[in-house]
């Protein structure tokens, strides 16, 4: 049976395997990611703006 997965490149051949998307600029970001020191990744998210899943989104008191 063949499974056929959802996503903006469905028509690319092999589209799901990791060499395909890193040629398509998948991942780009890892190679930034890997260069940082672990503060650096700290601030970045807590900078992004990202909120946890539990957060309602109130400043902190």
């Amino acid at each position: 049976m063949e499974v056929k997965i959802l996503s903006a490149k469905f028509d690319m051949k092999d589209a799901n395997r990791l060499e395909v998307a890193k040629q398509h600029g998948a991942y780009a970001t890892l190679d930034k990611l890997f260069s940082m020191k672990p503060e650096e990744v700290i601030a970045e998210v807590r900078d992004s703006g990202l909120r946890d899943v539990a957060e309602p989104g109130f400043p902190p008191v």
